[in-house]
This record gives structure tokens, C-alpha cells and sequence, in this order.
């Protein structure tokens, strides 16, 4: 290990405090949950940011100036054990994730935009249907979610096994379209990283079945304006998630984000944070104070 991950992460604490972010953790279900916080200068709903299976709020600073002038309000929600939520007692199940996530868009007391990558699209999504009254719309960020199921779902068991540094470069490799040039000074602390407690507690269970997809039905009760942005480079979840995101939501909701991978809001930053911004800007007037 060069660079230890743990000063990468306090780097990106740094940035986000240095932003104006409040950094806080509070109670919900036992579980401690860490949040990113801070007012902003727009008219927009607040926007709730959750990231994906083994990452944390870093990936979402390139948005951040972004959400602070368009929106009322900006939170980036740490789930259980990831970035600074402490580990208590055994690591949290996915469904004790969305519910960590559900207990925090409770909180802001007002209708608020999710905005989710991967694992955190999938519990977006499902948190949009199950609490519509409290959803003003949801951007989707190569979302987690479509069916994943036999040798699809295998390679992102694998992916995800880390444990040494060569799967832990592999991993950046399907995680990016062109994967940052000194990511292997980090990679002995991903490869460690991921295969922690609180990541491997998520993929078994992806390891022990096929996932299904959120049904049809869930889907349907989404009533605010959905946007998926998908890196048409993706190499972590299969090219016919798009297919059925069109097919489950509108074929208008889905568009692509040319030289991207899996995490289009860190490869083509300002793309994203500008169809972003309009996506704000054009939610329904009754959403806005």
C-alpha cells in the first residue's frame, strides 16, 4: 500500500467541509448513520445522494456545487458501515440499508430528490415507490436494480471479492471507461476495503441467488419524474439493465452518457451535474416552496 485509503477518505471529509457540509451521524433502527449536510441557494427540493455498494460520499463531490445552487438543501447519506457510519454489532443487510436511507429522507421533513449509483439507485428507486408522498422526483446514476441473475450476477459477486491487489485493479478496471492513472497507489487498501465485513455482508447476498429486479408492480407506484443517466461504458452491471429501465419507467427516462463507466458522475462530471441542474430546474412547480 503507497497512499493509505484512510487519507484518501479524509481528503474527501476535508472537501466536504471545506464546502460548508456539516458532518453529523444519527440513530435509526440501531444502526448509526452518517450524514453530509448542508442548506443551499436554489428552489429545487432538497436532493438526497446515496452511494453505491462499497463506496461512500466521495463519489459524489463532483456534484456538489452543482446541488447546492439548484436545490434548497443538500444530504449525502453514508450507508451502514460504508464511509463514516460506525460498524455496530453485525453489518447491516440490504434491506436494513434502505431502510437507513428511508429513516433519513423521513428526517429532512419535506419532499426531496434522490440521487443514486448503483446500490444506491437500486434503494432510490425503491424508496420512490414506497414513499411517494415524500419523493419529489429521482435521478439514477447506472442504477442497480433491473434483474441480475446467472452469469451477470456471478461477475459482480466476483468483482466484488477483493482481498488482493489484483481484484482490486480488476475491479477499478469494470468500475471506470478510463480508470484514474494512480488508482494502483490506493489498491491494496481497495482490495482490503472491499473485502471488509459490512461489503461482503451485501454480496452474499447477491452470492446466494439471482436477483429478479424490482417487480413491475413497485415500479408503478412512482409517481414523481424519474431520470436514469447510464456510462454506456458500464462493465460492473449488464447492458440490458437499459433495456429494462425503458421498458419499466419510460424509453424518454433513460439516456446515455458517452465515455463513462459505472460511475458517469466522476468520468463526465460536468455532463451529468449540467443535465442534472435541468432536471431540477424543470421539476413540477408544486414541488418548490
Amino acid at each position: 500500500m503507497i497512499v493509505p485509503l484512510s487519507a484518501v477518505w479524509l481528503a474527501a471529509h476535508a472537501l466536504y467541509r471545506v464546502q460548508g457540509f456539516a458532518s453529523r451521524t444519527f440513530q435509526t433502527g440501531g444502526r448509526a448513520l452518517h450524514l453530509y449536510e448542508r442548506s443551499g441557494h436554489g428552489r429545487a427540493p432538497p436532493a438526497l445522494l446515496i452511494h453505491g455498494l462499497g463506496g461512500n460520499a466521495y463519489s459524489f463531490l463532483p456534484l456538489l456545487r452543482t446541488l447546492v445552487r439548484e436545490s434548497r438543501r443538500v444530504v449525502a447519506v453514508e450507508l451502514p458501515g460504508h464511509g463514516r457510519s460506525p460498524l455496530a454489532g453485525e453489518p447491516a443487510t440490504l434491506a436494513e440499508c434502505g431502510e437507513a436511507v428511508a429513516a433519513a429522507l423521513v428526517e429532512l421533513g419535506e419532499p426531496a430528490v434522490l440521487i443514486g449509483n448503483s446500490l444506491g439507485g437500486a434503494i432510490g428507486l425503491y424508496t420512490a415507490a414506497l414513499l411517494p408522498d415524500r419523493v419529489a422526483g429521482f435521478v439514477g446514476l447506472n442504477p442497480a436494480g433491473a434483474p441480475l441473475v446467472g452469469a451477470d450476477r456471478r461477475a459482480v459477486v466476483d468483482a466484488f471479492r477483493g482481498g488482493d491487489v489484483a481484484a482490486a485493479r480488476e475491479l477499478v478496471g469494470r468500475l471506470y471507461h478510463r480508470p484514474p492513472k494512480a488508482s494502483w497507489l490506493v489498491a491494496r487498501g481497495l482490495a482490503e476495503h472491499w473485502a471488509s465485513r459490512p461489503v461482503q455482508k451485501l454480496v452474499e447476498e447477491l452470492r446466494l441467488a439471482d436477483q429478479p429486479g424490482i417487480p413491475a408492480e413497485t415500479v408503478a407506484r412512482i409517481v414523481g419524474p424519474v431520470l436514469i443517466l447510464w456510462g454506456e461504458h458500464d462493465r460492473i452491471l449488464p447492458a440490458s439493465s437499459v433495456d429494462w429501465f425503458r421498458a419499466a419507467l419510460r424509453p424518454d427516462s433513460v439516456e446515455m452518457v458517452p465515455g463513462a463507466g459505472h460511475l458517469p458522475q466522476l468520468e463526465q462530471s460536468r455532463l451529468v451535474a449540467a443535465r442534472v441542474a435541468r432536471f431540477l430546474r424543470e421539476l413540477p412547480s408544486l414541488s418548490r416552496k
